[in-house]
């Protein structure tokens, strides 16, 4: 027996995902910060969806996510390609000419974790940096458009720690 560990991690996520619904949200457009309190509430962060749900050509945006309980946990950040099991809420189609930046921090002065797109990283993008806040800027190319993407932010936890006995 095979155990696909790549699949089911996927199959995990979009079961994730698929329990969003649109108004937990926030497109990119609204740009400032996001806050969310505690890591049992994942922040939820999509494109502008200005045109029907595409992202539409010449966008350039700028937000900051924070999940600010973080004490010792790490920021996990996940995007993942649509997946039949949920038509709308698993979502990564980006052009070519069009880039997702992350930093890690506020601003775009802290490091930069990678610039995205779905031909450059066509399995979407999974993160993980320990700092409580990750900066997005959203640039879409002057002839793009296209379904855009759902990025999930959310903390990791450290595990609890434990000792082992061998009598």
């Amino acid at each position: 027996m095979h155990f696909d560990v790549k699949g089911a991690l996927i199959l995990f996520l979009a079961l994730a995902f698929s329990s969003v619904s649109a108004q937990d949200l926030i497109p990119i457009s609204d740009e400032g910060t996001v806050e969310s309190t505690n890591c049992d509430n994942p922040i939820f962060l999509t494109d502008s969806n200005a045109d029907d749900g595409n992202y539409l050509p010449g966008e350039t945006y700028e937000i900051t996510t924070c999940i600010n309980t973080l004490v010792g946990d790490s920021v996990q950040i996940t995007i993942i390609p649509q997946i039949n099991l949920n038509d709308t809420l698993n979502l990564w189609d980006v052009d070519g000419n069009s880039t997702l930046f992350i930093y890690a921090g506020i601003g775009t002065d802290g490091e930069l974790l990678g610039a995205f797109n779905s031909i450059t990283d066509p399995n979407g993008v999974f993160l993980t940096t320990i700092v409580p806040c990750v900066t997005f800027v959203w640039e879409s190319g002057e002839n793009s458009s296209g379904a855009g993407f759902l990025a999930q932010i959310n903390c990791i936890q450290e595990l609890q720690p434990f000792n082992v006995q061998v009598l």
